[in-house]
C-alpha cells in the first residue's frame, strides 16, 4: 500500500508589509507599522471631546463639563446609584488593589 504524498499548501502572503515584518508577520527590530507617525495637526477624540466640554451651551450659562458633573453627581448622590457612586470613588482614590498572598500554610 502507497502513501499518499500530502503537499502543505503554501499559506504565505506577498509581502506588502514595506519589509519591516519578518517571516511570522511580527515587527522586525526596530521597525514600527506606523513609520510616518501620527499626521501633524491629528487631533485626538479625547482631545476633541475635552475642547468641547469647555464651551457653553446656547441659551446656557454653564459650560458642558459642568453640566455633565452636576448631573453626575445628582445620579450618583439624590438617585443613589450605586455603580455612579463606585465609579466616581475609584476615579477620586483610584480602584483599590487586591494583592493575593500565593503561600499556602
Amino acid at each position: 500500500m502507497d502513501k499518499a504524498r500530502i503537499t502543505k499548501k503554501s499559506t504565505k502572503q506577498p509581502d506588502n508589509t514595506g519589509g519591516n515584518r519578518d517571516e511570522r508577520g511580527r515587527f522586525k527590530p526596530g521597525m514600527s507599522g506606523n513609520p510616518a507617525g501620527k499626521p501633524p495637526g491629528s487631533i485626538s477624540l479625547t482631545a476633541r471631546i475635552k475642547k468641547e466640554l469647555e464651551k457653553i451651551p446656547e441659551g446656557q450659562k454653564i459650560t458642558y463639563l459642568d453640566a455633565l458633573v452636576k448631573q453626575i453627581l445628582k445620579k450618583a448622590i439624590a438617585e443613589g446609584d450605586q455603580q455612579m457612586i463606585r465609579l466616581i470613588w475609584n476615579y477620586l482614590d483610584g480602584i483599590p488593589s487586591q494583592t493575593q498572598d500565593s503561600k499556602k500554610e
